[in-house]
């Protein structure tokens, strides 16, 4: 009890120190003077300012009047990548960040993404969750706006959704090239959807894995369900039962592990006496601020070694296995696929071969399935 009432004020603590940044970072954003990290392809951050770099801006124009002479970004990222631009490789997502960047007209678009306001802090796209600041002449511009304008236009009309082209498809994002480790993109045909890896649909040569039908991963995952189903009890249960063994080991033997508990434990006594001291108005209120952060600090260091440590990591594969078994207890065989059940257990899908793929399920475990034709 008392070390969850530690943990609580340690917590507050450090929401509260992060609160304040974020409105610091949200004023600078308001009136303009806010620094982006990253910087543009295009662009040089030259005394806390971006200025051209001319080498890298005449690509960028390059791409610009491509695209609006009706080159599309594949044919665009095919091109730069024959002629051995700056001896990068170019990729259609490249060129899109590119033609969508309003940087290359001189402007900012501020708070594109945003970290949530809970533990765990995870960064987001804003979509209209948060306010946006949009700051006109920030920097010199590359492209005119005319040519930005136009490139836009176009851009809209060919993402326009069509049919198939944007149907939203639970193998989004989880479909991965075991031989180049690209994403795979979907690609509708007549009477059909298909996977490709996006190498390959770049250049043949590139990756030799051909497309793959939408109906085969999802015929491959019913068959693996259905083994799953009626022999999960003697492939999961023994797995699950072997690793908590394993944990148990490991947690009892690993003195590294129970000195940043218990170090933890004391940074969290130590930061509710400061807070505590300072309530009662015994405290000066610069040291106690500059302590609390060196606390919090220290605080979340030794939080990050632990949960690197080997034991955590199985803790959190111990129940999603756990979560995987109880799947199967609660549901029966398919017929056919089911989008629920392959999002609920479904993370990757590796593709070895033509033939062969492998599903990568939650609790780190894999199988095989052949692709039948």
């Amino acid at each position: 009890m008392m070390l969850a009432i530690y943990s609580q004020f340690a917590q507050e603590e450090s929401m509260s120190i992060s609160r304040n940044c974020r409105m610091g970072v949200h004023k600078r954003m308001m009136d303009g003077t806010y620094k982006t990290a990253s910087t543009p392809f295009g662009y040089d951050y030259v005394d806390g300012k971006l200025k051209i770099n001319p080498e890298k801006a005449k690509i960028v124009k390059q791409i610009f009047s491509w695209y609006v002479s009706g080159i599309g970004m594949n044919e665009i990222a095919i091109r730069l990548n024959s002629q051995g631009v700056r001896n990068e490789i170019w990729r259609h997502g490249t060129i899109r960040c590119i033609l969508t960047n309003e940087k290359y007209i001189g402007d900012t678009l501020l708070q594109k993404r945003y970290t949530t306001d809970t533990l765990p802090f995870k960064a987001v796209r804003n979509s209209g969750e948060k306010e946006q600041y949009y700051v006109k002449g920030t920097h010199e511009p590359i492209i005119e706006k005319t040519v930005f304008d136009n490139a836009q236009k176009i851009f809209s009309e060919r993402d326009k959704p069509s049919g198939l082209a944007k149907e939203r498809s639970p193998f989004s994002r989880k479909i991965i090239c075991g031989k180049c480790g690209t994403s795979f993109r979907r690609k509708p045909r007549k009477g059909c959807v298909c996977w490709v890896c996006r190498k390959h649909d770049e250049a043949a040569e590139n990756c030799g894995i051909r497309q793959i039908r939408e109906t085969e991963f999802q015929a491959a995952f019913v068959r693996l369900w259905n083994k799953l189903q009626a022999h999960y009890k003697a492939i999961l249960t023994p797995m699950l039962r072997q690793l908590e063994t394993l944990s148990e080991r490991e947690k009892s033997g690993d003195t590294q592990l129970a000195e940043l508990r218990k170090e933890i434990s004391e940074i969290k006594q130590q930061t509710y006496l400061l807070t505590r001291l300072n309530a009662q108005g015994t405290l000066d209120s610069a040291y106690f601020k500059e302590r609390t952060q060196e606390l919090d600090r220290k605080l979340q260091t030794a939080q990050k070694q632990l949960h690197a440590n080997l034991d955590d990591k199985d803790g959190e594969r111990l129940d999603e296995l756990r979560k995987l078994i109880g799947i199967f207890e609660r549901t029966e065989m398919i017929t056919e696929f089911n989008e629920i059940k392959f999002g609920q257990i479904v993370e990757k899908i590796t593709v070895l071969s033509e033939s062969e793929i492998r599903f990568d399920l939650i609790g780190g475990i894999g199988f095989t399935e052949r692709i039948v034709r």
